[in-house]
């Protein structure tokens, strides 16, 4: 799967894969879920299923649940995957920054639509984590939290 994230050009919007199963594409999301690239390119993984290929969408996820729910459970993993505590309010991820990348990175885990930005705000908040302005250049940041670093394996790969 690094072979995946390592031809991808920094310059590309979104990455088409076909695969045969669902239980490849399911192997596939799995072994990159946890990498800078599917939070900042839109991957659409799309399965053969009797001749034709159609969009992936996990087994985890329920179509029928409001889209609130998925979003919640959603948010709570990315925050746990890619966010950090810190103090030091100038390590303070921008939220325009944050939302981009937890879009993204929704869009391809769950195959589904996005919260609205005022939706993601509302989120946040239920998750305790503050929001606010950091300095005078009138950003908003999420207070006490930065983007914690890609972690690597023992062959250096990203993960």
């Amino acid at each position: 799967m690094s072979e995946l994230t390592s031809e991808i050009d920094d310059e590309a919007d979104a990455v088409e894969v076909y695969v045969g199963t669902r239980a490849t594409a399911g192997r596939l999301i799995e072994a990159v879920s946890r990498t800078e690239l599917f939070r900042k390119t839109v991957v659409r993984i799309y399965v053969e299923e009797q001749g034709t290929y159609t969009r992936y969408v996990p087994p985890y996820i329920d179509k029928e649940s409001r889209p609130s729910r998925i979003y919640t459970a959603t948010l709570q993993l990315f925050i746990d995957e890619f966010l950090a505590e810190t103090t030091d309010r100038t390590e303070a991820v921008p939220l325009e920054e944050l939302y981009e990348q937890f879009c993204c990175w929704c869009r391809n885990v769950t195959a589904t639509a996005v919260p609205s930005r005022p939706g993601f705000g509302r989120l946040l908040a239920a998750e305790g984590l503050e929001t606010g302005p950091r300095g005078e250049d009138r950003t908003r940041y999420v207070l006490n939290y930065t983007i914690a670093p890609p972690t690597t394996t023992s062959t250096g790969n990203e993960q």
